[in-house]
């Protein structure tokens, strides 16, 4: 459960009401040395600026430790980010929604 205490923090912060209209993910995710690849990867495609309009977002951060460089060909810019959108949920995902998913 540990593992999962940052993505849901991140989430929770997604979803303050108090929070302004935009977020900056790159910026939030800066406080969390462990997503500074993932981090840097949605800097470097057009994910976070579409990001930046959202105010309700589940990430599924993937930590450095787990990102490792591909050994296959290499990927377009536009696969990468077609990646990298499948672990934003343009949704509020609480932690018991996010425990009720299956494995």
């Amino acid at each position: 459960i540990s593992r999962f205490a940052p993505i849901i923090l991140i989430n929770l912060l997604f979803h303050c009401p108090f929070w302004v209209s935009s977020i900056n993910v790159t910026h939030l995710l800066s406080s969390y040395p462990a997503f500074s690849q993932f981090s840097a990867l949605l800097a470097s495609t057009a994910v976070a600026g579409d990001l930046d309009a959202r105010s309700s977002l589940t990430i599924l951060a993937v930590p450095d430790v787990d990102l490792r460089p591909t050994t296959a060909s290499p990927h377009s810019a536009t696969d990468l980010a077609d990646v990298l959108r499948y672990h934003v949920l343009l949704e509020y995902l609480s932690f018991s929604d996010l425990r009720r998913v299956p494995p």
